[in-house]
């Protein structure tokens, strides 16, 4: 499917001077909307597809820090990408709980998955936004294995299985105060909200964290109150995305 943008409106306005004239005139403005086929998309639409890959096999040849290579992610969909408010969270197991045996031997070498020949401890979980996602993201792994000198002889093995999981992507509640300056309301009051949310959005979102609030047409109520929401003199649209840095207050 072919998807077209707006990509510009010009707009030409005939300047009128102050010559008068005993015959009508007609005065033009010309209109032009220029489309380009294949530019980005207007209205953005994401979805969950992705590729996931690692590395097939991994030699041991050492004591201590073994890279196995990376774990790449990238988007593989036909839309504008990977959904940002989602997340591919990357467990790994392992068929012997991160231990290498051998047929026959009863000895065990033990090791664990890491990122890095200086990490200390197992990671076994990866994370990767959708931003990540949509930009192609890369993710070191290894594995440092215990001392192995005087083990047994015989041919050790291990397998790693990772399980890939689209989770929501966690979101960092903001909060901002609406004043009541003449304690109309009790006082001042708390509006919770995620960065890029409208009004309406963040109440419908958020009903725990915004149930003293309510849409009223289309301004912000405090509920079961004459109280709306202003800004700068205005009574604030439910509709619009929460900005921050203005100054809230009700009536």
């Amino acid at each position: 499917m072919m998807i077209k943008k707006l990509a510009a409106v010009l707009l030409m306005t005939a300047v009128i001077f102050g010559a008068t004239s005993a015959f009508g005139a007609d005065y033009k403005t010309t209109l032009t909307l220029t489309l380009k086929s294949g530019a980005a998309v207007a209205n953005p639409v994401y979805d969950e597809v992705y590729t996931l890959t690692v590395p097939e096999s991994l030699t041991i040849t050492k004591t201590g820090w073994n890279s196995i290579g990376n774990m790449t992610v990238s988007y593989s969909g036909t839309n504008t990408g990977f959904d940002t408010s989602k997340k591919l969270v990357v467990t790994a197991s392992s068929t012997n709980t991160f231990t290498l045996k051998a047929d026959g031997v009863t000895d065990t070498i033990s090791y664990f998955l890491a990122t890095g020949e200086n990490d200390t401890a197992a990671t076994t979980t990866f994370e990767f936004t959708g931003a990540q996602i949509n930009a192609g993201a890369s993710q070191a792994i290894g594995v440092n294995v215990e001392d192995f000198s005087s083990k047994s002889n015989g041919t050790y093995t291990d397998e790693i299985t990772y399980s890939v999981e689209v989770q929501n992507a966690a979101t960092s509640l903001l909060s901002l105060t609406v004043y009541d300056d003449y304690n109309f309301y009790g006082g001042n009051k708390t509006f919770y909200y995620v960065e890029g949310e409208t009004w309406s959005q963040a109440i419908t979102n958020h009903p725990t964290e915004n149930a003293s609030w309510s849409i009223n047409g289309t301004s912000v109520n405090l509920s079961g109150t004459n109280g709306d929401v202003f800004s700068s003199g205005g009574a604030v649209n439910a509709n619009t995305v929460i900005d921050a840095t203005k100054s809230y207050s009700l009536p």
